[in-house]
């Protein structure tokens, strides 16, 4: 989670590094808004809503991790490889969001490019932007409920917790 602020932090920041500095509407003429088709705009409300479905997935992803991880340390070799290689799962999914959302390009920050695509086009590249987001969605979904079952199934073997003498 710790990660995933600093990532939204540093692109903030990015972003208030390339922003544009202050200028009067004198000194330069603002450019012409791109204006989407019904359909594409449709499609870029869709990519949108698919991307807040998956990105609701983070929290528990990262809980996932937190549970796989609390089991690590008295689960047998064969499952300690099993745990490993759901963290793993687990890492990629996130990353796959991660790096989805860095190279989506949004309307508000590549205009330009969009004022030079056709309709078609930016049909196109919604689409396809729409399908890679329902996949990173069920790459996530997929790993959470693996390694939640993994847990379900190793956290019963944990050692008891030792009492703590009271005063």
């Amino acid at each position: 989670m710790l990660r995933f602020c600093l990532l939204l932090l540093s692109f903030a920041l990015l972003q208030a590094c390339n922003a544009p500095s202050p200028t009067t509407e004198s000194d330069v003429e603002a450019p012409e808004a791109v204006q989407l088709s019904e359909k594409a705009a449709e499609w870029y409300t869709l990519v949108g809503m698919t991307h807040d479905t998956a990105m609701v997935l983070m929290a528990p992803l990262e809980r996932t991790q937190m549970g796989i991880r609390k089991t690590l340390d008295y689960v047998t070799d064969h499952q300690r490889q099993i745990a490993l290689q759901l963290l793993t799962d687990l890492k990629k999914a996130g990353d796959g969001m991660m790096d989805w959302m860095h190279e989506f390009k949004s309307i508000e920050l590549h205009e330009e490019e969009y004022q030079t695509m056709t309709d078609a086009q930016i049909i196109d590249y919604l689409k396809e932007q729409n399908t890679a987001m329902e996949q990173i969605d069920q790459a996530m979904r997929s790993a959470i409920n693996e390694g939640q079952s993994y847990i379900r199934q190793y956290s019963k073997a944990a050692p008891p917790k030792k009492e703590t003498p009271q005063n």
